[in-house]
């Protein structure tokens, strides 16, 4: 099943014979269609927060180790403000103690230069 996928030039020289014959098998049996459904379910996936589609994704469009060591988080936050969300909350106040217990959660640092609130020092 002739595949366009492989290159007319393409030779497995260097290649253990076993593993030039399962490279072009495998060639042979993928499609372009077959790559495109893949790709795509990565990219749902990846949009769904799973780490290895994302990298893999990633690693498509960047050029595979060209982002090695970089991070990629994804958050998704329900049913309320996103924890970098600056609080006027007074400090010790329970919507300031929730929005640092949110921050702590999603990794972000427990305060936020845009928080009020005044300070009782009472």
């Amino acid at each position: 099943m002739g595949n366009k996928l492989l290159r007319k030039d393409e030779n497995f020289e260097g290649l253990p014979p076993w593993m030039a014959t399962m490279r072009k098998v495998v060639a042979d049996c993928v499609s372009e269609n077959d790559i495109k459904e893949i790709v795509e379910n990565q990219v749902k996936r990846a949009k769904q927060g799973d780490q290895n589609a994302i990298k893999f994704v990633f690693g498509q469009i960047l050029g595979g180790d060209s982002f090695k060591g970089a991070t990629f988080v994804q958050n998704n936050y329900t049913g309320g403000e996103s924890p970098s969300t600056p609080t006027k909350g007074s400090p010790g106040s329970e919507d300031k103690i929730e929005a640092m217990r949110r921050r702590r959660e999603a990794g972000l640092p427990l305060s936020n230069n845009g928080d009020g609130g005044k300070v009782d020092l009472s």
